[in-house]
Protein backbone atom coordinates (compact mmCIF):
# COMPACT_ATOMS: atom_id res chain seq x y z
CA UNK A 1 0.00 0.00 0.00
CA UNK A 2 2.97 2.36 0.50
CA UNK A 3 3.16 3.07 -3.23
CA UNK A 4 -0.32 4.56 -2.99
CA UNK A 5 0.04 6.48 0.27
CA UNK A 6 0.23 9.92 -1.33
CA UNK A 7 -2.51 9.19 -3.82
CA UNK A 8 -4.72 7.70 -1.11
CA UNK A 9 -4.24 10.68 1.19
CA UNK A 10 -5.12 13.10 -1.55
CA UNK A 11 -8.16 11.04 -2.58
CA UNK A 12 -9.43 10.84 0.99
CA UNK A 13 -9.02 14.59 1.45
CA UNK A 14 -11.00 15.28 -1.73
CA UNK A 15 -13.62 12.66 -0.80
CA UNK A 16 -14.14 14.37 2.55
CA UNK A 17 -14.97 17.52 0.59
CA UNK A 18 -17.65 15.61 -1.34
CA UNK A 19 -15.73 14.52 -4.44
CA UNK A 20 -17.42 11.24 -5.43
CA UNK A 21 -14.73 10.38 -7.98
CA UNK A 22 -12.09 10.71 -5.26
CA UNK A 23 -14.06 8.32 -3.06
CA UNK A 24 -13.99 5.80 -5.91
CA UNK A 25 -10.20 6.18 -6.19
CA UNK A 26 -9.75 5.64 -2.45
CA UNK A 27 -12.06 2.63 -2.53
CA UNK A 28 -10.13 1.03 -5.40
CA UNK A 29 -6.84 1.48 -3.55
CA UNK A 30 -8.05 0.17 -0.19
CA UNK A 31 -10.57 -2.50 -1.19
CA UNK A 32 -8.26 -5.42 -2.18
CA UNK A 33 -6.21 -5.25 1.02
CA UNK A 34 -9.24 -4.69 3.22
CA UNK A 35 -11.09 -7.59 1.66
CA UNK A 36 -8.10 -9.89 2.21
CA UNK A 37 -7.85 -8.80 5.83
CA UNK A 38 -11.54 -9.36 6.44
CA UNK A 39 -11.40 -12.81 4.86
CA UNK A 40 -8.51 -13.68 7.15
CA UNK A 41 -10.43 -12.49 10.20
CA UNK A 42 -13.70 -14.22 9.29
CA UNK A 43 -13.26 -17.34 11.42
CA UNK A 44 -12.09 -15.38 14.47
CA UNK A 45 -14.96 -12.91 14.24
CA UNK A 46 -17.50 -15.69 13.65
CA UNK A 47 -16.25 -17.49 16.75
CA UNK A 48 -16.46 -14.30 18.82
CA UNK A 49 -19.96 -13.56 17.60
CA UNK A 50 -21.14 -17.06 18.45
CA UNK A 51 -19.75 -16.64 21.96
CA UNK A 52 -21.63 -13.37 22.39
CA UNK A 53 -25.01 -14.81 21.49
Amino acid sequence: MQAYDGELGAAVARALEGDEAAFAVAYRIVHPGLLGCLRGQRSRVTHQMRGAL
